[in-house]
């Protein structure tokens, strides 16, 4: 996670260099990571046999709660994403790649630069941006500042990136306290607000549905769970100025 500033330079060849070293080192590791691969396709494949099936797929769909559709239905959806979405995300890559004086397609070094004067970083620390997020949620709805201020008073948001932390950022929960819990790698990007307010949806769904006396009704599925993140997104973006001033229509057309 710390790489990610370097990731996202808007020095040209500094980025590049960035995705390189990156790279590199997914190369030496790439026989470690392969066998950890094929090891846990064939434990999969064990598994769903012994459980009477012909191979993973279905058990896998079990697994993730899809009891109501199969592999035909998520094909045809595949179908629909590749027909309907990929032209219009492909005119999002041509517009950018026109900002940025870049020909399309672009390197996967470039595409992470989204404009030319760089992309929009929080203004503030971490201190700045939980204090911003706490005013916002408080301003949101009594629900939403009940939520946060539970999160902040539990201590259930561990937020900056260190060495030797996993990287990434996802919310989790104490189910036993009925309560959500935030992981996150702060390191100055736009990443770290996306964290506030994205992983913060899928927190407050979680407490939410915490309270509810059978767990399996406190989970959802995966594609349910996106529409609370992203919702959020949405729901908090009239407070975007908070974190980035000038340049918060930059972050939100990002």
């Amino acid at each position: 996670s710390q790489l990610t500033p370097f990731k996202n330079s808007l020095d040209d060849t500094e980025r590049k260099e960035a995705w390189i070293a990156e790279g590199k080192w997914y190369k030496e590791k790439q026989k470690d990571i392969d066998a950890i691969y094929d090891s846990l396709v064939h434990l999969r494949d064990t598994m769903a046999k012994k459980m009477g099936y012909e191979n993973y797929i279905p058990m896998g769909y079990y697994r993730m709660k899809r009891n109501c559709y199969n592999e035909e239905d998520v094909k045809k959806f595949r179908e629909a994403v590749v027909k309907y979405l990929v032209p219009i995300a492909e005119k999002v890559y041509q517009r950018q790649a026109e900002r940025l004086g870049k020909s399309y397609p672009m390197s996967y070094a470039d595409n992470q630069l989204q404009f030319r004067s760089g992309n929009p970083k929080p203004l503030g620390d971490a201190d700045a941006i939980v204090a911003h997020a706490k005013k916002f949620y408080d301003e949101l709805s009594p629900e939403t500042s009940e939520f946060f201020r539970v999160m902040l008073e539990g201590e259930l948001m561990d937020l900056l990136s260190r060495e030797g932390k996993r990287s990434g950022g996802y919310c989790s929960g104490l189910k036993e306290f009925k309560v959500p819990f935030i992981f996150a790698n702060f390191n100055g990007t736009s990443g770290d607000v996306d964290v506030i307010t994205h992983e913060c949806g899928h927190a407050f769904q979680g407490y939410l549905s915490g309270k509810d006396p059978i767990i399996e009704h406190r989970d959802i599925t995966m594609e349910t769970a996106e529409t609370h993140s992203m919702s959020m997104e949405f729901f908090t973006e009239p407070w975007m100025g908070l974190f980035f001033g000038a340049r918060s229509p930059d972050y939100v057309d990002m």
